[in-house]
């Protein structure tokens, strides 16, 4: 049978979406509309109402999953929470129907240790053998002997009901078929489910900034402040007299000639770099406090730090965290070997990775994973954010 998958992304005053399917390992674009504006809940209805139908002539709500994402400015109170549950295993092997007996038990968990869950994921499967041996996997270990089997997750809730149960509400009136939820950045972490060990993804959206610790493409670890790309341009602009595309383009010169010997405009590229450099000096104070360096340093090093958003190239290309163990710093990157159309919204395709199980990215068999190590904070770490982003030597952002 066929699948298929509808996207949803959610921005302040207007969303987008995809309609996609799924058919002999690669993904078929059905249709799509970008940046729809919506000022009222009946204007959005009436939008749900023409999607609904369309959708409904290509497919039965029972071949349908749907991914509701949203910027993750447009929920309050967000964090993640790790959690895990413990099931002995009958006949001592891990058979497909121990799943649902997980599920049921974690979401009998929600009511005792989480209000409004908005999503959560397996991220790692521990093993106990019958001969007391310990094994890791980051699949579920069909078939596999297993004595009792641990599954950790991660789980995204929120603080505040009110706003999520309404659009919970909104979105299950429809025949969508099954609909989960997420925020953008998380759908940005499963790109890096490939990647062995600890991560690191920094999305400098327009209006915020978020940052997340995955492991396995799971969120370990979130938080965001409301910096965004939209604020640090306006206040080049001020500077250089520029408008904001002509900033942009600036950038972009810097991160080809990061020296721009022999241009036209040195001087705005001066300003440029002076005050992205500021930028970037407190974004690391920023990261370094996320991630608890006290606590870490010296203990796990990052595989990879990957950056998001409109001026990724550039902040890879000059970021500089020297007191944090990692291999790499990186733009943030989709694997479409087998997408047979453009796209490049990241939140889309990772949001196809989540819906669909890694069918794209993950064929292999299930292997036992190496050593895993708690990096559970002692605090949270987020409570002088504003102070971070203040650049001593002119106003904030």
């Amino acid at each position: 049978m066929n699948r298929f998958f509808l996207i949803f992304r959610i921005s302040k005053q207007n969303f987008k979406w995809s309609f996609i399917k799924y058919k002999n390992a690669n993904y078929f674009l059905l249709n799509e509309q970008d940046s729809i504006k919506v000022n009222s809940v009946d204007e959005l209805n009436k939008n749900l109402q023409t999607i609904e139908k369309f959708v409904l002539s290509h497919a039965s709500p029972e071949q349908i999953k749907t991914t509701v994402v949203f910027d993750d400015d447009q929920l309050q109170g967000l964090s993640i929470k790790t959690t895990n549950v413990k099931l002995a295993m009958p006949n001592n092997i891990a058979k497909i129907n121990v799943k649902n007996e997980l599920t049921t038990k974690l979401e009998n968990s929600f009511n005792l240790n989480f209000s409004n869950v908005l999503n959560y994921n397996p991220y790692l499967y521990k093993v106990t053998t019958i001969e007391d041996d310990h094994k890791e996997y980051d699949q579920f270990p069909l078939n596999k002997p297993a004595k009792s089997l641990e599954v950790l997750y991660s789980v995204l809730h929120a603080d505040q009901a009110s706003d999520l149960d309404n659009l919970k509400k909104l979105f299950n009136n429809y025949k969508f078929g099954q609909v989960s939820f997420n925020i953008k950045t998380l759908t940005l972490t499963s790109h890096l489910k490939a990647y062995d060990s600890y991560n690191l993804v920094i999305d400098l959206n327009q209006d915020y900034l978020a940052v997340a610790i995955c492991n396995k493409g799971s969120a370990l670890k979130y938080s965001k402040t409301l910096v965004g790309s939209r604020k640090i341009l306006n206040r080049l602009s001020k500077a250089t007299n520029l408008k904001a595309n002509d900033v942009l383009n600036r950038i972009k010169t810097l991160e080809q000639n990061p020296t721009y010997s022999q241009n036209f405009d040195i001087k705005n590229l001066q300003i440029i770099k002076e005050e992205l450099n500021y930028f970037l000096k407190d974004l690391e104070k920023f990261i370094y406090e996320f991630v608890d360096l006290k606590q870490i340093k010296n203990k796990i090093e990052f595989n990879v730090i990957a950056f998001s958003g409109v001026l990724a190239r550039y902040l890879s290309n000059n970021f500089n965290l020297s007191e944090l163990k990692h291999k790499r710093i990186q733009t943030l990157e989709a694997h479409q070997n087998l997408m047979l159309f453009e796209c490049s919204d990241l939140s889309t395709t990772g949001a196809l990775n989540l819906a669909n199980n890694y069918s794209i990215e993950s064929m292999s068999k299930i292997d036992t994973l190496t050593s895993h190590y708690s990096i559970n904070p002692k605090k949270t770490p987020m409570q002088r954010l504003k102070d971070f982003f203040v650049i001593n030597k002119t106003n904030n952002l």
